[in-house]
Order: structure tokens, then sequence, then C-alpha cells
């Protein structure tokens, strides 16, 4: 009864973004330790201001346990445990066991969602990110919940049980014989939460600001109630939410529950019993609320970046009628995708790494052409696949036009925002917002955003220093060589390093140079080609394969005696100087000159071509760093070669567990002898700053 006193007094009516606040820098300081200094200063507000500390508390502490909760549960390896498949494909499935999940390496499996196993499994360590805007393996599987990945050692089936997934999967395997391509992976995606789209098109809907359409969102949830709640109302005369919050529940738990999804259904059904009740939350409240109940069944989420953009977007959505008056729906949508562009941008630039003039004039247009024919359509076709017939029309015509005009739009490369960036950016939006807001004069306020936004633009002409970058890029090898201002760029082979471009915001490539055709030396390079524009392609003269691998492309052969500058930077080609018995043995070696810093890059090369450099260049190659030869395997960096370039630092690319046990031990004590050894797999990426003949060195880890 006392509980219910106090529920009719509406506590914290109004006030849940207090809470929201408090829990949002709580998790922020995971991500990053400056957090801290803010979640002091906004609970001192909170103390000098309101009478909610003590309840702020109690929400930061039960996040703290529930954190602890996760990290404190153990498994081990080469232990049986009875285990729960909760989700499975051909290569992998995810298991429930001791209360954490752990997604396990099993390649053609025969199980299935909603089967018992006893298993046991060796867990692998998680891949560690190499530099700051690299995929964080581990943070992704904690935002899904899964604390372990693993590779099966054995297991055997024990039962099955009833499981939603299994259903999920059944449904769609069914679907998968009955529609054609084109509409099955719109189903697949938009009703299934399933994302098989080609990378082309994934690019496409990226480039035009509208990829959020190939996911299940807080939209699709609204539409589908909304449907449901009209045909039960007309067919059948039912007026109430309940059947429909069932069906829609249902649904979303159905699909897994994807946190866009399972936040319009907390906001669903926190606004349904508000109506019915004397309690009266503001929308603000209803969502603060459903924040912090997503965030105490996991506090990971924070990682995600769906998760993120879910909650922001719904923020916006709730305030938009404040910014926007205008009276004419297609207006009011048109500015409202255009806000929403802009309070993401930071987190979409993390994803695309450019922006798009088509997007902040189209997607608005597209997103509400394409959401209002595309998501019912999928849903309609889901539930009667006979009239696939008609609207694989459609989704062929949609491919097209979307790969067509993607093609033609005009992007801006920008580079990922650091958190500094991120920071000054939304203080910048949130003062023109209040000033917006408040009717004040919003002209200052506006062009300090403008300002800002074309800054980070062109940030890269105002660095005054080169960086040489060498790529954490597993077993294989590329490095980035960035000039100073703006002034050139070029990348030394092409392995597992087109990410790292695309995050520096890069568009132009002045020189691109391939070692020798061994794979993990150029599988990056038809990527980089299709996004950069390389003005210069640079192989050397004995390696024939790059006559199909750069089939259609233009290039030129290379050997010793050929040099080159890019504004006040040199690079000289030592070898090959003339043709030996294999690939490795003829690889091309450059050597950089930066500011007086000499940078020798050797590719695969065996001792065999060290002896040939060593006969013509002797002492002439000393090298201030030096970029080590095949991997660190002993076929290279002989004795009388690392004699004659004497290097400070020595850069041994490799990836970690190889196959091959590289680097060979001997050669890194040889090289420890005579030079400060990097390797990185340790060390993730390793950046020199070079300016005045001086040197700095980062090590991202």
């Amino acid at each position: 009864m006392k509980l219910l006193k106090k529920l009719k007094n509406k506590p914290f009516a109004n006030d849940f973004h207090f809470f929201l606040i408090a829990c949002l820098l709580l998790l922020f300081c995971i991500i990053n330790w400056i957090f801290i200094i803010a979640l002091v200063l906004y609970l001192l507000f909170i103390y000098k201001k309101t009478k909610y500390l003590f309840p702020i508390f109690i929400f930061i502490v039960l996040i703290v346990l529930r954190i602890s909760m996760f990290n404190l549960i153990k498994l081990d390896s080469n232990t049986k445990y009875s285990s729960y498949i909760c989700e499975c494909d051909d290569n992998s499935y995810v298991i429930l066991t001791n209360g954490v999940k752990v997604k396990v390496t099993d390649y053609n499996h025969n199980y299935s969602a909603g089967d018992i196993i006893e298993i046991s499994f060796q867990i692998n360590e998680f891949e560690m990110k190499s530099y700051d805007a690299d995929f964080d393996m581990k943070s992704y599987y904690y935002s899904k919940g899964i604390k372990y990945i693993a590779r099966k050692i054995s297991s055997n089936k024990k039962n099955t049980i009833f499981s939603l997934t299994g259903i999920k999967d059944m449904i769609i395997n069914n679907l998968q014989l009955q529609l054609s391509e084109n509409s099955f992976k719109y189903v697949k995606a938009i009703v299934f939460a399933e994302n098989d789209f080609e990378s082309d098109l994934k690019e496409g809907y990226s480039v035009l600001g509208i990829s959020h359409i190939l996911a299940i969102s807080g939209m699709h949830i609204m539409l589908l109630f909304s449907v449901l709640k009209s045909f039960l109302y007309k067919v059948f005369r039912y007026y109430r939410d309940t059947i429909p919050l069932i069906i829609i529940s249902i649904y979303v738990l159905l699909i897994g529950a994807p946190p866009s999804c399972l936040r319009a259904l907390l906001f669903l059904a926190l606004a349904t019993l508000n109506d019915r009740s004397s309690i009266k939350y503001t929308k603000l409240d209803i969502l603060s609320i459903s924040f912090i109940f997503m965030i105490l069944i996991n506090p990971y989420q924070i990682n995600s970046k769906g998760f993120i953009l879910s909650f922001l977007v719904s923020f916006i959505l709730l305030y938009v009628k404040d910014f926007i008056k205008d009276s004419s729906f297609l207006i009011k949508s048109y500015k409202s995708y255009v806000l929403i562009f802009f309070t993401t941008l930071p987190i979409v630039i993390g994803i695309t790494n450019e922006i798009s003039l088509f997007s902040i004039i189209l997607s608005p247009i597209l997103s509400i052409i394409v959401s209002y024919t595309v998501i019912p359509i999928s849903f309609i076709v889901t539930i009667i696949p006979y009239l696939d017939i008609i609207f694989s029309h459609f989704y062929i015509f949609l491919d097209e036009y979307i790969l067509g005009i993607s093609n033609r739009a005009i992007t801006i490369p920008i580079m990922s925002f650091n958190i500094y960036m991120i920071i000054v950016y939304y203080a910048l939006l949130i003062v023109f917002s209040i000033f917006y807001l408040k009717k004040k004069r919003i002209f200052i306020p506006l062009l300090t955003f403008v300002v800002y936004i074309v800054l980070l633009v062109n940030i890269k002409i105002y660095v005054p220093y080169t960086t040489v970058t060498f790529c954490d890029v597993g077993q294989g090898d590329s490095a980035v060589i960035e000039l100073k201002n703006n002034e050139g760029v070029i990348v030394v082979d092409a392995f597992g390093s087109y990410n790292y471009l695309k995050s520096r915001g890069l568009s132009v490539i002045d020189y691109l140079i391939l070692s020798h055709s061994d794979i993990d030396h150029y599988k990056d390079l038809d990527k980089i080609l299709n996004r950069f524009k390389v003005k210069n392609i640079l192989v050397p003269l004995y390696d024939e394969e790059f006559a199909s691998v750069l089939m259609g492309y233009e290039y030129q052969n290379v050997k010793s005696g050929m040099n080159f500058k890019v504004s006040d930077a040199s690079f000289e080609i030592l070898g090959p100087i003339n043709m030996l018995n294999d690939k490795n043995s003829n690889s091309l070696v450059l050597r950089a000159t930066i500011c007086n810093i000499s940078f020798l890059f050797c590719g695969d090369m065996t001792i065999e071509e060290e002896e040939t450099l060593i006969d013509k260049y002797g002492n002439n190659l000393k090298s201030d760093v030096l970029k080590v030869g095949h991997h660190g395997s002993n076929t290279s960096s002989s004795i009388e070669f690392l004699q004659n370039v004497r290097p400070s630092y020595s850069i041994i690319s490799v990836g970690k567990n190889n196959s091959y046990n590289l680097p060979d031990d001997k050669i890194v004590e040889r090289l420890n002898r005579i030079s400060t050894v990097y390797i990185t797999k340790n060390t993730g990426n390793i950046t020199y700053y070079v300016t005045n003949d001086k040197i700095w060195i980062n090590n991202y880890r």
C-alpha cells in the first residue's frame, strides 16, 4: 500500500533524465577515463540542485554490480559444460552456459538453435584494437552479451527444447525456397534482422545516408504496432493495446530482440501503462526508464553504435516539434531527417568516413519514400510469399537505382573523430540548439558549428608533421606514409590496411607500391583501387604475376635506380637489381627519406637479394628505420646486411599465433643487438612522427 501511495505521487515524474545522464556518464567511464571527471562534477551538481543523489547513487551501484557479475563468471578451457544453443550458422553457434554466452567455432556442425549439448572448448583471446578507429572485437561481443569466443574440442547432443530462434530459422529457410534472391535478402534483413547484403549494395546505402533502412529499427516496430492496432479495430472492433503489444513482444523475441526493437517495445509498453494509470510520466521519462532497464540487462550495450544511434534518434524525435513548426508532413519529415543527420554525424562518420552531399539533400527524401515502400512490402511478401511474383521486380529496380545514384554521389572523405572531437562537436550543437529554442540570435553559434565541421573535414591540411605508420594487419604487410599538410600519401603493400586508410579520411593515394605478388602483400588491392584515387602503382620488374593481378589497371614495372619525389620526401627503388630465382628474391625494396630520417622497406626480400644490394650499395644502405624482410623469417636479415643498414629501429610485421612460427627467435635476437625492435602483433600500429629532422614513436598498445 505504501508503494502504491508513492506511485500515485508520481515519484521522479519529469526527472528520470537525471538518472539517465548519471548512468550514461558512468558507462562512458568504461570507454574513456575523461568521463570520470564529468561524472564527479555531475554528482556534485545533483547534490547541490536536487534531492536525487541517493536514488541516483543506488542506480550507479546496481550498474556496477551488473558489470561485476558479468566479469566474475569464469569458464575454463578443456572443461565439459552442459550448454543451450541460442543461435547458430554453418560455421559457429552461440551457447549459453553457466549464465554467460560463448561463441564457438565449429565448422560443418549439425546442431540447431534449441539443442542442449555437452561441450568442451578451447577459449581464444579477443583480437585487440590496432588503432583508435579499429574494430573492437571484445567490445562488440560484450555488447551482444557474449563473454568468450572459443574453438570446439568435443561435443555431443543431449536433448532439444523449444526455441524461438529455431522457429525463426525454420521460417527463414522456408522463405528462401519460395522467394527470389533479391526479395529474400530484403526480407531477411528488414523482417528478421539478418543483413546479408553484398558489400557494394551496403556501400551504396551508406553513401546515400539511408543504411538504417536495411536494419530493423524502432520505426519498424511503431509501424507494425499501428497497422496491427488499426487492423484489429476495423475487423474485430478491438480498440485496446494488449493484443498488439503481445504480438509485437513475440515478434521482437523471435528475431532476437535487437536493441532498437527492444527499446521501441519497452517504450510502447511503458507508454501504454502510463496512459492507463493516473501516473503521468513524460515521453522523456519513458525513454529514460527504457534506457536504464536495457543497461541493467547488459551495460556493455553502450559500446554498440546501433544501441547509441537508436536512443539518440528517439531522443531527437521527442523534441522535433520544438524545433520544427511546419504543418506540412513532408516538410516536417524532411527537416526531421536533416536534424537527425547532424545529430548522429559523429557516430555515422565512424562507420562510413565520408560525408555525402547527396545524403544531406536526398537522404531525407529517400528515407521517406523507401521506408514507406520497402518496409510494408517486405512484411507483405513475408506473410504472402506468392506476391513475390509482383514485388521481386520492385526490389531489382531498387537495387539498380541505389547502386546507380550512389555511384554518381559526391562524397567528402573525413577521418574518424576521436573522443575530444566528438565532445566539442556535441557541445557546439547543444549551444546552437539552446539559442535556437530560446529564439536568440543564432548566427554566431551556427557559424561556429559550421566552421568546426569544415575544419574537421580539412584537418589534414593543418598537420605540420609527416607520419609513417606500420599497420598491424596480422600475417601480412602494409605501411602508410602521410606527408605533412596533406602534401601526399604513399602506401607500401596493401594487406589488411583498407579500413585504416578509410579511417584516416583519405581520398587520394599518390603512390601505391607493391613489393611482390604474394597475397599477404596485396589482399586489399581491389578495395583500395575502388575507393581511392590511386595516381601511380609501382611493382617490381621481374614479378610477372602482376600482369594478371593488375589486369585493367595502369601500373609501372620498376627496378633498382628508379627514384621519385613527393613534396619534400624522396624515394629510391634499391631493388630488385637483377632477376633471381623466386618472387621473394625479386621483391621491390624501397627507401624513403623524410626530413633526413630514412625508412627501408624490404618486402619479403631473401638473403640472396640482400647480397645483390650489399654488392651495389654497401654502407649506403644505412637507414634509421628498417622494415624487416619476410616478417622476421630466417630467410632474410643476414648479419652482413644488418651491419650495412645499421638501423636504430626495426619493425617486424607478423600475425599472432601464425602457422609459420614467425618471427624467428634468432632473427629477433640478432636485431635486438643493433636496434630497438617492435613487433606489430604486440604493439598494434606503430607510427613514426617526423618533423625538422626529429622523430617520435607511438605504439598503439
